[in-house]
């Protein structure tokens, strides 16, 4: 295609130049080499030059595309506004001559447009079946693709969407060895041209005379590709090359059958890639990693990736990178990163460009008065006369001075789009804030942190039913002191303890420790059943003597005994 849309393979033939043309070499260089440095009076809408080739203009420099392999001559594509191979005819609105010399009067039929003016052009189309007459005419249309003046037509040479291969056509084992895409996936425009270029291709020919009457005559140029109704191969035969072939994969796992299809493939996948020699897989590479973390194998695979922060050296060891965005407000940090993202527009040099002229405008036919627009449509008039796209933008900045924000000049000018993501330089967050969405804003702290405030006014998490969360920020088990005085809290410690002479009973509280040794006191009456009356005896006087203290004895005790009870009552609560 074009540098915007076109998509066409080259072949190198001679074009002669003209004087409304740039000088340019005889051979039409493609896409990727301008055919020129300069343009003359060609637009990029292009033109077609006598053998029906594309030339056109962009960014100031003349491209030649060559279209007979594309498969069909130069003419003006109305839904894409310019002269491409495939189009037809010429521009309806009469703003983009067909011809890329002009001659006034026009040339009448039979005759060419020349630098030396209308000559009488004799058309030639020996061994061709299509493609250009050499007058600006046709030898012939194909179904398929024209290449070198001969058809490629039916299965094989025309895409089929959606389709995976092309239905068994002549080309198909080979074009899938090369390129598994086209029978995995779909047999599109790709593997058409591979078809044709790398695997033999599938050039129409009409029919011998007496095809078709059961008998293959090799006399009459009979073959099985062009009569396979006389001449089909057997079981076990494909026709290849207009002959019928068996193939012979004998001893071989891998290489070529014989037919133009394949033994089987090796291993091409990491680390160690085969390759197949005399039908045998061998080791073709074998991976090294040794001493290496990161970096090729040699093989091209990969010993191990960098994490974040780290690149590897030519040693193939990941070493810690450090960002370099000094002065840089967009762009690549050296590290694998980015120095920032133009929110507006587009980084070139590490400075965004931003507003008018540097941002697409779609539809828009020029960028509305911007610095660099007279510059940029001056090298490429589709900037000015048709859309002002990705292109021009490109050429805005890299080659007409572009449009850079004055980011850098020492204030934050908001309602010109900067903003700490814009114009760090300008717009720099304070500490401890990070730029979000082109916003200053508190840097939340959740390191080390399962739990509690992240210093933002959020918080970090939170903990699990039963846990609650600790000054440290972990969630740690809840305490079930709630109604109690004393007892265990559920998590290993204590609700409370209780005074001295009191212990935790029911419902965990404190209540006063019972002696047993005060249960268990029991009051016995004396036995006086065996004492013997006083006679008023020496012995009976020491009795005497004794009964007022032994009386005392008793009152005392009766007294101390009262006061137990009472005090056990009390205990007690009764």
């Amino acid at each position: 295609m074009k540098v915007r849309v076109v998509a066409a393979l080259f072949l190198a033939v001679g074009l002669f130049s003209a004087p409304v043309l740039a000088d340019y070499p005889a051979d039409c260089l493609g896409l990727d080499t301008p055919s020129a440095p300069t343009c003359g009076d060609v637009s990029f809408e292009g033109c077609c030059d006598v053998s029906g080739r594309v030339v056109f203009c962009d960014k100031g420099q003349l491209f030649c595309l060559d279209c007979p392999q594309g498969g069909s001559e130069c003419g003006w594509k109305a839904d894409a506004g310019f002269y491409d191979c495939g189009g037809t005819g010429a521009d309806p609105s009469g703003d983009n001559p067909k011809d890329c010399v002009k001659c006034d009067p026009p040339c009448t039929e039979g005759q060419i447009c020349t630098p030396e003016g209308c000559q009488v052009c004799v058309p030639n189309c020996e061994g061709k079946s299509c493609g250009s007459d050499g007058c600006g005419g046709q030898c012939g249309e194909c179904a398929g693709q024209c290449v070198e003046g001969v058809c490629h037509a039916g299965p094989g040479c025309e895409p089929t969407p959606d389709a995976k291969g092309c239905g068994g056509c002549g080309c198909e084992e080979c074009v899938c060895k090369n390129d598994a895409w086209c029978c995995t996936n779909e047999w599109d425009g790709q593997c058409v041209d591979e078809c044709i270029n790398d695997c033999g291709g599938c050039p129409f020919e009409e029919k011998p005379v007496n095809c078709g009457d059961a008998a293959c005559k090799p006399e009459e140029s009979e073959n099985c590709s062009n009569c396979p109704e006389d001449c089909g191969c057997a079981e076990g035969q494909k026709c290849y090359q207009k002959a019928c072939c068996a193939p012979n994969c004998d001893g071989k796992v891998c290489g070529d059958d014989g037919c133009g299809g394949s033994c089987g493939t090796c291993k091409e996948g990491c680390p160690d890639l085969e390759e197949c020699v005399e039908g045998k897989c061998e080791i073709g590479c074998v991976s090294n990693c040794t001493d290496k973390e990161c970096g090729d194998d040699g093989c091209g695979c990969s010993c191990g990736d960098c994490q974040a922060g780290f690149l590897c050296n030519e040693a193939g060891k990941c070493e810690e990178c450090v960002p370099q965005c000094e002065g840089k407000q967009c762009g690549d940090d050296g590290c694998g990163g980015q120095c920032g993202e133009c929110l507006d527009g587009t980084c070139y040099e590490g400075a965004c460009q931003s507003g008018p002229g540097c941002v697409v405008v779609d539809g828009a036919m020029g960028c509305g008065g911007c610095p660099c627009e007279a510059c940029t449509c001056e090298a490429d008039s589709y900037c000015c006369e048709t859309e002002w796209d990705s292109l021009c933008v490109d050429m805005c900045i890299q080659d007409c001075g572009g449009c850079v924000n004055p980011c850098g000049d020492g204030t934050c000018d908001a309602e010109g789009g900067e903003n700490c993501e814009t114009c760090a330089a300008d717009c720099a967050c304070q500490a401890g804030q990070v730029c979000q969405a082109g916003v200053c804003g508190c840097v939340p702290n959740c390191t080390d942190k399962d739990c509690g405030d992240d210093g933002c006014g959020n918080v970090c998490g939170t903990c699990a039913e039963g846990t609650t969360c600790g000054l440290d920020g972990k969630c740690a088990c809840a305490p079930a002191c709630e109604g109690k005085a004393c007892g265990d809290d559920g998590c290993g410690a204590q609700c409370g303890t209780c005074e001295e002479g009191f212990e935790c009973g029911a419902e965990f509280t404190c209540q006063a420790v019972v002696s047993p040794e005060a249960e268990d006191d029991v009051v016995s009456e004396p036995d006086t059943k065996d004492e013997k009356p006083s006679d008023g005896g020496g012995d009976g006087g020491g009795c005497a003597a004794n009964s007022a203290g032994t009386t005392a004895a008793a009152f005392l005790f009766l007294a101390a005994f009262a006061l137990l009870g009472f005090r056990r009552s009390r205990v007690q609560g009764n």
